[in-house]
């Protein structure tokens, strides 16, 4: 109780919907319950904490349907997905078979304990009718699947029998039976092409069956969707890897799949694209360099820093348990057109002082020892400036803290080794060259 702020409800239709716009479902039969927490810091139990104690009692009430959505940040807003962050989909030709699958691949994730809430497109089917009718006795008195239907069809809904003019309007003219129960639809008369009557029970099994809660298709293939949450602070890596685990455990007949999409799929989907963000941003720096210089040795020599720039990135990412995302990635990216400034810094100077007709290795440590202040500097007051970024202060700061994470530690090593390997490798590239040109 100390955990709720408000609690506010909204039963049946939103008389609004018409003019907002939203993604909830309304209706007679559905409610909203909002329940606005106080903030964390003002609580000891976590928004899954409260979930996980709400669900039990829920599923005690029979026919009781129950979707949690939490609300996001204005920044998981921009950059995220209103989706649930696992979802799996079984494809296949077969809805039946679809189900026996998808509930096989719910109970072997149910233990696992970073997710929850998993729920599934099978679900709280609607009820409907299903009538079997047996091919050989239709047959046998003139009729087939088109024409039972199609009766059934002008008996349920009605027959159109042309259109009426009231004033300036047209209105169709349908003959519709009344409603009618499922005793009175067992005993509904079929006639065939020689006005023979027989009630449907006679040539047709009914029988009345849970249905899908709705028929999903991509790609022109049905599937089934498990969906589920992720237990705060929980690495959504290892997530998805422990469902992969109880997934593969499973082995589906032929024409059957199972695939792990949503956010895992977009995931996956936004490291290729950053990858070649990354390949590319070496490219065009390496082009601006060997401009620059003249030069397209010393542009390697560099460059050198980005890898160890990323050895930092990568050991910071470790040392802290922080899983390498989407934003850790973009940091990275970022780094490596940050950390080369101060390899920039170093070997212009060190050309600087060889063409005033300094030996090279004199230059190399007037230069380590005139710029070595310029490097530090340049570096701790990025560093400094990332500070804040990277320790987490305000909304949506741990989407953003491995952006700075990843910068911070990748100027800590490149800044360091700069000092020792850059005059290493550049002394080794100008010998060789010095060799070739003999």
């Amino acid at each position: 109780g100390e955990s709720i702020e408000l609690i506010y409800s909204n039963i049946g239709r939103n008389v609004n919907e018409e003019f907002v716009q939203t993604e909830e479902i309304s209706g007679e039969n559905t409610a909203d319950i909002n329940v606005i927490l106080v903030s964390e810091d003002e609580r000891d139990v976590s928004t899954n904490d409260i979930i996980k104690k709400i669900e039990p009692v829920l599923k005690e009430i029979p026919n009781l349907e129950v979707n949690y959505q939490l609300q996001q940040s204005a920044l998981q807003q921009t950059i995220g997905t209103s989706a649930a962050p696992v979802m799996i989909e079984i494809k296949g030709p077969e809805l039946d078979r679809i189900k026996e699958l998808t509930d096989n691949v719910v109970e072997k994730i149910r233990d696992i304990p970073e997710i929850y809430n998993i729920e599934t497109s099978f679900q709280n089917g609607r009820p409907e009718v299903n009538i079997k009718l047996d091919r050989v006795i239709t047959a046998s008195y003139g009729l087939n699947v088109k024409n039972v239907a199609e009766d059934l069809k002008n008996k349920i809904y009605g027959r159109y029998a042309g259109i009426y003019k009231s004033g300036n309007e047209y209105r169709d003219i349908r003959i519709k039976y009344p409603e009618k129960t499922i005793k009175e639809l067992i005993n509904i008369e079929i006639e065939n092409e020689i006005n023979d009557r027989l009630l449907l029970s006679e040539i047709a099994d009914i029988s009345i069956e849970e249905g899908p809660r709705e028929v999903l298709r991509k790609d022109q293939s049905r599937f089934g969707l498990i969906t589920a949450d992720i237990v705060k602070d929980s690495k959504f890596s290892e997530v998805i890897a422990a469902i992969g685990k109880e997934v593969n455990k499973i082995f589906p007949p032929r024409d059957y799949f199972i695939s792990i999409t949503g956010e895992e799929e977009q995931r996956k989907e936004s490291f290729e694209s950053l990858r070649f963000a990354l390949i590319l941003a070496l490219i065009l720096v390496y082009m601006v360099l060997a401009s620059l210089f003249e030069s397209l040795i010393h542009p390697f020599v560099i460059m050198l820093t980005v890898p160890l720039a990323g050895i930092g990135s990568i050991f910071l990412f470790y040392f802290m348990g922080v899983p390498l995302s989407i934003m850790a990635f973009i940091g990275i990216i970022m780094l490596s057109g940050i950390c080369v400034n101060d390899s920039i810094i170093l070997v212009d100077y060190i050309n600087t002082l060889r063409r005033r007709n300094i030996d090279k290795g004199k230059a190399i440590m007037l230069a380590c020892q005139d710029r070595l202040r310029p490097i530090l500097m340049t570096s701790i007051t990025t560093i400094l400036a990332l500070l804040p970024l990277s320790i987490g202060i305000g909304e949506g700061a741990k989407l953003r803290a491995p952006l700075a994470l990843a910068v911070v530690g990748g100027l800590v090593t490149s800044t360091l080794l700069t000092l020792v390997v850059i005059p290493v490798v550049y002394t080794l590239i100008d010998n060789l060259r010095r060799k070739d040109t003999l």
